[in-house]
C-alpha cells in the first residue's frame, strides 16, 4: 500500500482578527451570517461533553480505514487550529483515538472534527477538548495511505480548505470560508443585534415580535372564513 503523503502549503491561516468575531458566537447565527450554505452534516457531533470550540481548519484527506494522514498532520499543527480529518464518511474503523488526540491537542489543536469514527470515548473526554465525530467504535485503524495534508476535503456537501474558520456547539459544526470571514464577521453582528432586541421583547412578555408588522406588511394574504 503507498506511503505517499501530500502537503499542500499553499493557504494561510488567518489573522486573529478575522477570527475573533466569531469565538463566541452560536453555530446557528454563524450558518447565518455565511448564507446558510451547506454545512458540516447533522451526523457529525460531540462525542465529548466539551462542545464549544471555535479555530481555524487544518485539513487531513486520510482515507477510509487507515490514520496515516493523522500522523502526518501532527507536526503542522499550530495553536488555534481544528484538525480536520476526512474519511469519506467511513464507519467501518476509528480514525482516531486518545493517544494521537492527546499529540494533536499538545500541538495546540483546539478541536478535532471528523467525518468518520473515533475510539477511546473517555479518554477523549478526560482531555476536556471538544472532539466531533461520526460515532464511536473500538475497531482500530489499518493501512498507511496515501494521504493528503492541508488539501481541500469535503463532509457531505460542505468543503473545507485548510484556513477557513470552523465552529461548533451543542448544534453542530459550521464552516466559514477564508474569503467570506469579512463579510461575515458584519453580517454575524447585524444577527447579533437583532436577535437582543427579540430577546429583549419577549423577556418583556410580547408573544409577537415588532419585526413581524413590517414582513406582514410586506406579503399578500388570502383570508379564508367560515
Amino acid at each position: 500500500m503507498s506511503r505517499h503523503i501530500t502537503l499542500d502549503t499553499r493557504w494561510q491561516r488567518p489573522d486573529a482578527a478575522l477570527v475573533d468575531p466569531f469565538r463566541d458566537a452560536p453555530s446557528g447565527n454563524v450558518s447565518d451570517a455565511a448564507g446558510r450554505i451547506a454545512d458540516v452534516p447533522t451526523a457529525i457531533k460531540a462525542v465529548t461533553a466539551a462542545n464549544r470550540f471555535c479555530g481555524t481548519a487544518l485539513t487531513v484527506e486520510n482515507g477510509r480505514i487507515g490514520n496515516m494522514g493523522v500522523w502526518a498532520a501532527l507536526e503542522h499543527i499550530r495553536p488555534g487550529d481544528v484538525l480536520v480529518i476526512a474519511t469519506g464518511d467511513a464507519r467501518e474503523r476509528a480514525v482516531i483515538g486518545d493517544l494521537l488526540a492527546g499529540f494533536a491537542f499538545n500541538g495546540g489543536a483546539v478541536a478535532i472534527v471528523t467525518d468518520g469514527m473515533i475510539r477511546d470515548r473517555d479518554q477523549l473526554d478526560a482531555f476536556g477538548k471538544p472532539v466531533f465525530a461520526g460515532g464511536v467504535t473500538p475497531v482500530g485503524p489499518v493501512g498507511e495511505g496515501p494521504v493528503g495534508i492541508g488539501v481541500p476535503v469535503t463532509f457531505g456537501a460542505q468543503q473545507i480548505c485548510s484556513g477557513d474558520v470552523i465552529v461548533g456547539d451543542a448544534d453542530g459544526v459550521v464552516v466559514v470560508p477564508r474569503a467570506k470571514l469579512g463579510e461575515a464577521a458584519v453580517i454575524l453582528s447585524e444577527i447579533a443585534t437583532r436577535e437582543a432586541g427579540m430577546e429583549a421583547q419577549f423577556k418583556a412578555g410580547a408573544s409577537v415580535p415588532d419585526e413581524w408588522a413590517a414582513l406582514r406588511a410586506a406579503a399578500t394574504m388570502t383570508r379564508v372564513e367560515g
